[in-house]
């Protein structure tokens, strides 16, 4: 028996990384750190929806935005 391999999640990993990995420069040149934190956030659950689902969709996006993205901005 051959299993389907999804490998939609390695590809858009690299692009998800560098965002995250770009929040700690974001800190030293913009005074909008928490926003970018925020942003960075908001791919966790559009990322796991990609890797169990193996497809793009609009719940995890409108459910990030409206969770995550808020959230580092108010402390």
């Amino acid at each position: 028996m051959v299993s389907a391999r999804n490998f939609l999640p390695l590809y858009c990993s690299a692009p998800v990384l560098l965002f995250l990995f770009g929040y700690s420069y974001s800190k030293r040149f913009t005074l909008l750190a928490h926003f970018w934190l925020g942003a960075a956030l908001m791919l966790a659950p559009l990322a796991a929806w990609v890797a169990l689902r193996g497809e793009l969709a609009w719940p995890p996006v409108v459910l990030g935005g409206r969770c995550c993205s808020g959230w580092p901005a108010s402390t």
